[in-house]
């Protein structure tokens, strides 16, 4: 068993087993489990390429939150293993935004990945879009560029890797937007 496995394993087994004192509590339990996976990601633990897959989806690990915070958490501080974790367990390679700005973890010195995530912020075709969701296939992302807030769509754009891969060689070349 993994260190990453065996670590929310035993965020599980204590939440679970407090003496008989309060009682079981799913809620007490599912927060445990899911705060230590977290932990594990922003801690930079190094993930095995199944281990999203052997939390994610297991039976007696209840981890709340939808799959997409953990890939989100992974991207944002620099955890490539996790995010390679993740994608494997999706089905989903990573798409790439070399020219999105780099981000540094809220009190760390970590850098972000060049991964696209669920909520990253990038330059695509002369705005400033959001990314909003992945394809089921795996194969494209959707991103939104906003009005002034959030509640209002001004473009939607469904983006490939061959979008990404043309757009970074396009401003390699020069062609910045």
């Amino acid at each position: 068993m993994s260190h990453v496995v065996q670590f929310v394993r035993t965020a599980l087994h204590g939440a679970a087993t407090d003496g008989g004192k309060s009682g079981h509590s799913w809620e007490v339990v599912n927060d445990a489990t899911a705060q230590a996976l977290s932990l594990a990601i922003t801690a930079r633990f190094r993930f095995e390429p199944d281990d999203m897959a052997a939390v994610l989806r297991s039976d007696s690990l209840r981890i709340p939150h939808g799959d997409e915070h953990y890939y989100t958490l992974a991207c944002k501080y620099g955890n490539g293993s996790a995010a390679r974790s993740f994608e494997r367990m999706v089905g989903r390679k990573p798409f790439r935004v070399p020219w999105a700005p780099r981000c540094k973890a809220q009190g760390s010195k970590k850098v972000c990945l060049t991964r696209a995530w669920v909520g990253r912020w990038f330059d695509w075709q002369g705005e400033k879009v959001k990314v909003t969701s992945f394809s089921g296939d795996g194969e494209t992302m959707i991103a939104c560029a906003y009005y002034q807030g959030p509640s209002r769509v001004k473009h939607r754009h469904t983006i490939t890797r061959a979008d990404l891969r043309a757009e970074s060689a396009r401003r390699k070349a020069g062609g910045a937007s």
